[in-house]
């Protein structure tokens, strides 16, 4: 019951100093997102249907950091953004973006890109830009630790 407790208030107390600048956290959403960019998200002109608003935008590449696409590509973007808005899918939320420069986590589906996710941020969107030096160094292994080298890799090459 006590290992339950002192467990359960550490975990508690960790989750709510997530840092998105730890190297740990920044490397386990590089091993989980195909394509890493730095790069700003354009929200285009949407139009109403019966299950709320079919939205679409791009996100305008700057800088590679993981991934193959090119600086300057337009990663084309679409959601589903309910009428009355639910907190159990954030995808639903991504026209709150629109115009913001950041670091962008993204997974493939089909010809579309869709949020992995980064740790430390709301609704797993962009980190900030006052993360870009920590993450171009996790990527490129300028900055490892002991726990880095214990993730694993989905491509098998480090993160």
């Amino acid at each position: 019951m006590v290992v339950s407790l002192v467990l359960g208030s550490a975990i508690q107390s960790y989750a709510q100093k997530v840092d998105f600048r730890d190297p740990v956290l920044i490397a386990d959403d590089l091993r989980r997102a195909d394509v890493v960019v730095i790069g700003t998200f354009f929200v285009h002109p949407s139009f109403p249907w019966f299950d709320g608003w079919h939205r679409r935008g791009t996100l305008e590449v700057q800088t590679v950091v993981k991934g193959n696409v090119k600086v300057g590509d337009f990663l084309l973007y679409r959601w589903l953004e309910p009428f009355l808005p639910a907190s159990d899918n954030c995808d639903r939320l991504s026209s709150w973006f629109d115009k913001t420069q950041g670091i962008w986590f993204l997974k493939r589906t089909g010809d579309d890109w869709k949020l992995s996710g980064a740790h430390g941020v709301w609704c797993g969107g962009p980190l900030p830009m006052e993360a870009a030096d920590g993450v171009l160094a996790v990527a490129r292994g300028r900055l490892t630790s002991f726990f880095c080298r214990l993730l694993p890799s989905s491509s098998g090459d480090p993160p």
